[in-house]
């Protein structure tokens, strides 16, 4: 069984859920509609401060204790998948690649 992380960048990708900035406060009613849906499987984050790359600094230390708190023999298979426009993630998902992690990012 595979399992798959999906660490979505909602200050730059639309609609502003999941983790976002501490001024967006509205959800898109579609997300949350089929967020909803998946229960306990969907964890929400808030960054307490606002600021330049907070919410792309959250996502990887988020990204880091999930790697860091899982077993070695769950690397194969587990997949992480960061929803961002923003190309700053790409250094960290090639180094999270090059240690036999699937780990991409998409727009």
């Amino acid at each position: 069984m595979s399992l798959t992380y999906i660490l979505v960048d909602f200050d730059n990708v639309k609609p502003t859920a999941v983790v976002r900035g501490p001024q967006q406060t509205r959800y898109e009613a579609d997300l949350a509609e089929a967020l909803h849906s998946m229960g306990s499987q969907v964890t929400f984050t808030r960054c307490a401060k606002a600021g330049k790359n907070a919410a792309d600094m959250q996502i990887a230390f988020l990204l880091g204790e999930l790697v860091a708190t899982m077993p070695a023999s769950a690397h194969k298979s587990v997949r992480f998948v960061v929803i961002s426009r923003d190309k700053d993630f790409d250094p960290l998902l090639m180094y999270l690649h090059d240690k036999g992690f699937d780990a991409t990012r998409a727009a």
